[in-house]
């Protein structure tokens, strides 16, 4: 992406309709657009709100979630524990106030170290997570935003693994980015060569009429993952079946 001080584009040409400024200068800086500069990769309202503080806060928030779960669980634990052994001691008349105030200690200590373990787990993965996140969010969001930007055999996979066609994909991505909906006719057409009779609000909010027509949500999801096992079985199968097979052919053909 070039600096914005040298007035390079941002994320390509201006795309909007023709009532805006029409100047070169103008609409290939994003910033003068009202719909574009929703759109521009660094400050676009993806990475508006991911601001460094939030991901602490997540991370943070993660943590204490873990800690306490495990403090929790740790705790519960320890307290029954403690309070069967007290039981047993009285009903033996063996206890002791020593023996007690250690029982009483040893489950503290075992509460806020399971505590501490797990809350340091929680951070770390989420900490990773949010790394990942920073280093490859782009192309999470790309898909949508700028498929332009991704090298043309990541484009592919993505577009036949995702099996959503064109018109879907630049539809969701006018209505992310606040631009006219100018794709609902072309997502109509294609549901209805699919049989499917689907009229679309050009007022809609969310997507969902958009990316899965008449079927609900629930059912979207669960027809959707089977197909993505039946598109994803023939490509990923070869991938580890057959290096499986050359590193235990010798124990394959013993059996």
């Amino acid at each position: 992406m070039p600096p914005a001080e040298d007035g390079a584009t941002y994320a390509g040409d201006c795309s909007c309709p023709g009532e805006f400024p029409t100047s070169d200068e103008f609409r290939s800086d994003h910033r003068g657009c009202p719909h574009c500069q929703k759109s521009d990769s660094p400050s676009s309202s993806y990475y508006a709100f991911e601001t460094n503080s939030d991901k602490i806060r997540r991370v943070i928030s993660a943590s204490v979630k873990g800690f306490t779960i495990g403090a929790g669980l740790k705790g519960g634990l320890a307290l029954f524990s403690l309070l069967a052994r007290l039981s047993r001691r009285r009903s033996s008349k063996k206890a002791g106030s020593l023996s007690s105030s250690e029982d009483i200690k040893l489950a503290i200590t075992e509460t806020l170290r399971y505590g501490f373990f797990l809350g340091t787990f929680a951070g770390t993965f989420t900490s990773v997570d949010e790394l990942i996140a920073t280093l490859g969010g782009h192309r999470r969001c790309a898909y949508i935003l700028k498929q332009d930007s991704l090298s043309s055999s990541y484009k592919s996979f993505l577009n036949k693994q995702g099996a959503k066609d064109l018109a879907i994909l630049q539809g969701v991505k006018e209505l992310v980015c606040g631009m006219p909906l100018s794709s609902l006719g072309e997502i109509e057409n294609y549901y209805r060569s699919l049989g499917v009779n689907v009229k679309l609000d050009p007022n809609m909010k969310v997507p969902c009429s958009m990316v899965h027509g008449n079927q609900s949500c629930e059912m979207h999801v669960m027809s959707f993952l089977i197909q993505a096992y039946k598109r994803a079985l023939p490509v990923y199968l070869p991938v580890y079946l057959v290096p499986a097979l050359i590193v235990h052919r010798q124990d394959l053909l013993k059996r």
